[in-house]
């Protein structure tokens, strides 16, 4: 009789080791299961973001492509203003006023004053590296200042406005001859210069556009046809 006890306890114990087992296989499936649905559900969302990303890159290079038209209407027309302001005969020297602007220009190098009383130069002149976009650059023929918005835009030297036209993605823009060297000032929502008037440095020239609440102006030099980095030539801000 002891002996059959002992059996049927041996075999109780058995069986409740194999439900322990049994349980243990249940818990490891559910578990299983559970990091299979959660990698499932991060794979999904990866595969969302990589899609949004992938739109997000279409967008941006599209805005490149669009920027850059838009940079060669502006230099196209700062081309053409400056050709028109050395005339049909290019080959002529200066007159004695405009070589003795030309040489005072260029004599305040380094110490000319910035088109708005408060800014921060947000992109510089020349070739640089996409900010988001790897191996893909971009050419600055500027500097860029964020500033205020709606803030006034003033000439950084005495000069003659030689040029103002609407270009698409720059907004207005004013060009200023200064002798043989041109200031252009763009992303101006307004202007307030003629064609052909006298103007001194610190006169009103325009409005720097708002973007998002914050106001943007677009600073070029130029040296007859050839573009000059404004960051040396503008005074520590």
């Amino acid at each position: 009789m002891t002996q059959i006890t002992e059996t049927v306890q041996g075999i109780d114990l058995e069986i409740a080791n194999l439900r322990t087992i049994e349980l243990e296989k249940q818990r490891v499936l559910q578990t299983q299961d559970r990091e299979r649905k959660t990698l499932d559900q991060d794979v999904g969302k990866q595969k969302g973001l990589l899609a949004n990303l992938g739109k997000e890159e279409k967008k941006l290079k599209a805005n490149i492509k669009d920027h850059h038209k838009a940079q060669e209407k502006l230099k196209t027309a700062i081309l053409a203003a400056i050709s028109e302001s050395k005339g049909e005969r290019r080959d002529l020297p200066l007159t004695p006023a405009m070589a003795k602007l030309s040489s005072s220009f260029s004599a305040n190098k380094g110490q000319l004053p910035w088109p708005v009383a408060r800014g921060l130069l947000t992109r510089s002149f020349g070739k640089q590296v996409h900010p988001t976009l790897k191996n893909v650059t971009v050419v600055n023929n500027g500097v860029d200042i964020t500033t205020d918005a709606n803030t006034p835009v003033k000439a950084i030297f005495d000069g003659t406005v030689v040029g103002i036209q609407f270009i698409p993605g720059y907004d207005h823009m004013v060009i200023v001859s200064h002798g043989n060297f041109y200031t252009v000032y763009s992303y101006l929502s307004t202007t307030t210069v003629t064609k052909g008037g006298k103007i001194k440095t610190g006169d009103l020239l325009g409005v720097a556009r708002d973007r998002n609440g914050a106001g943007q102006v677009h600073l070029e030099i130029w040296q007859g046809r050839e573009l000059l980095n404004p960051e040396t030539w503008l005074k520590d801000h």
